[in-house]
């Protein structure tokens, strides 16, 4: 559900009631106080309290308490913790009656001291792909003698440190990229957010070029039995990747006087940057080169805040040094993200930015289909700014605030690409419809929560399954993911209710408009293949409030409108869809 709706309420109630307010306030329609997530819920809810007793050394009663609309049989629950030995049993399978709920607690000794969370997870046997279940996650800090809310960050903790890897290492020659050939990108953004910042006055010397790599640990392949994506606890599934379309910060290490910014650069496709300067010191002296990589680009970033302020990885001092030789030219070497950084999620969000703009300027050279189309008719004529706040023990919410074009993730919602692909649609949507106050009407009747494979309300299924979709359809999985483990399949909808009040259908609707496989029920065919470009399209001709007005839009452009029609029917299972 957005929150633009809930917004303008206030808005309308503080001017009724004469409220002003104070110059340099900026209200913001991001929740406060309690939190409405928008991403969608499945039919398992979980709900978790800790009562912690004394620091290090003291216990904690942890209370989960699972409910679900549907029966589940062998439901599996668990409470994990880490800095904790556990008390009593933390395990526990059973059935759950539909519109039932149970508690179960467990008792947890704090063992040492420092930043830890505690989950529970509740999750379904594995239907056809789909796998109801739901978990939350709260963060504490133990010290010697207290249990506190949050983590304890330090002042910079989006500053990190990277690692480098040896030329010869198996996993670099293995590290190919997930994207082809060159589309036109984003621009590098200087450490102050501006783009192409160059040193000021710089004195003219010689030149010299330097170049490099970049790499991640991206979050690896999924478990097949679970369907749960690797974590920075479980690095041996995680994949080296290069990393895509960072900005590259050159600084001059002078020590107590203060460091020279050089320039900015930026990775290509396979993570090669280059950068060549003059050197800024006046009397000639060396540089003493250290590089950063920020997840920062001129169309998105990822930060801790709201305001510009990315997380980045740096080099070591002295990782090249200058030359007074005119046209000399450094290998800084191959650096990486290593994979047990706390801020690992960062640069995963960061990819899947990576991947979902470059899918919105060609949908066919991420995870491509060689039969697919391979060109782009329509252009993407409008601003793709946008920044992702996360922290990696964020409580605040998942959820896409218009005002500021930030997209909101909690802690672990990064362990899949879904949360983050889901809130970036509804960027997209609020971009293609071109205001907020065009936004499809009603959107704000969404229920809290929205489920899934639930009947909501067209106007709120129609909004929140083109985001589903994009979850789909960006990353090339039918499977919508949730940090939990939890997967809802939009090829066989296992447990689906009918009609075009269910944001999971419209979501499969589209899923299966460009999916070749023919998976229908024998009375209609389920696969179309049609190009993205006429969805992007459609969204030109009118701004729709629910998914009916947009198939007539879709169909008044001449497409492929029978074996789309069948498709649809193969979803939606509803009347009202025709052809001319």
């Amino acid at each position: 559900m957005s929150k633009t709706n809930i917004f303008r309420w206030a808005m309308t109630l503080i001017i009724a009631l004469g409220i002003l307010i104070p110059q340099g306030v900026v209200l913001s329609n991001s929740p406060q106080g309690a939190v409405l997530d928008d991403t969608p819920q499945t039919p398992v809810t979980v709900e978790l309290s800790v009562s912690p007793s004394g620091g290090k050394g003291g216990t904690a009663v942890v209370t989960c308490k699972v409910s679900s609309t549907i029966e589940i049989k062998n439901l599996k629950v668990s409470i994990t913790a880490n800095r904790v030995s556990y008390l009593s049993t933390n395990k526990w399978t059973f059935t759950i009656a539909k519109g039932g709920a149970s508690e179960y607690s467990t008792t947890m000794l704090f063992s040492s001291e420092g930043n830890m969370s505690v989950t529970c997870t509740a999750l379904g046997p594995n239907h056809n792909g789909t796998r109801w279940g739901d978990a939350k996650t709260l963060y504490y800090n133990v010290s010697a003698s207290a249990v506190n809310e949050g983590w304890n960050m330090s002042e910079n903790f989006q500053r990190n440190a990277a690692k480098l890897l040896d030329e010869n290492a198996p996993e670099l020659a293995a590290a190919t990229s997930e994207f082809s050939s060159s589309v036109p990108g984003p621009e590098p953004v200087s450490p102050d957010g501006s783009q192409l910042s160059e040193p000021s006055n710089p004195i003219t010397q010689a030149t010299t070029c330097y170049k490099g790599r970049w790499y991640f640990y991206d979050r690896g392949t999924y478990d097949a039995a679970s369907g749960t994506p690797a974590t920075t606890a479980n690095r041996a599934k995680m994949t080296l990747r290069p990393l895509v379309w960072s900005s590259i910060w050159l600084y001059d290490d002078d020590g107590r006087s203060g460091d020279d910014y050089l320039g900015a650069a930026f990775t290509d496709e396979n993570g090669y940057w280059s950068y060549c300067v003059t050197n800024p010191q006046s009397d000639g002296d060396y540089i003493d080169l250290y590089v950063q990589a920020a997840m920062a680009s001129t169309w998105y970033d990822v930060s801790t805040s709201s305001s510009y302020n990315p997380y980045y990885w740096y080099t070591s001092n002295g990782t090249a040094t200058w030359s007074n030789t005119s046209g000399a030219n450094f290998n800084t070497g191959a650096w990486y993200v290593p994979n047990t950084s706390t801020n690992l999620l960062a640069a995963w969000t960061y990819n899947d930015l990576t991947r979902a703009n470059m899918y919105l300027r060609d949908p066919h050279r991420v995870n491509s289909d060689p039969s697919a189309p391979t060109t782009m008719e329509y252009t993407v004529g409008f601003s793709m700014t946008s920044r992702t706040k996360w922290t990696p023990s964020s409580t605040d919410g998942t959820y896409y605030t218009f005002s500021d074009d930030t997209i909101h993730l909690q802690g672990n919602d990064p362990r899949t690409y879904s949360a983050l692909t889901h809130e970036w649609g509804h960027f997209v949507m609020n971009r293609l419809y071109g205001a907020d106050s065009e936004w499809p009407a009603g959107d704000g009747n969404c229920p809290s929560p929205h489920y899934y494979n639930g009947v909501s309300t067209k106007n709120c299924a129609w909004s929140e399954g083109w985001a589903d979709a994009l979850a789909l359809l960006v990353p090339n999985d039918p499977l919508y993911r949730w940090a939990s483990g939890a997967t809802a399949n939009n090829e066989t909808r296992s447990g689906f209710s009918s009609g075009d009040e269910v944001e999971g259908n419209v979501a499969a609707t589209f899923w299966d408009w460009m999916d070749k496989t023919n998976d229908g029920t024998g009375t209609y065919t389920d696969y179309v293949q049609l190009s993205f470009d006429s969805f992007l399209k459609a969204f030109d001709t009118q701004n729709d409030d629910y998914f009916t007005q947009y198939w007539t839009a879709w169909k008044a452009l001449g497409e492929w409108c029978s074996p789309a029609r069948d498709a649809l029917k193969h979803n939606i299972n509803s009347s009202g869809f025709t052809c001319p």
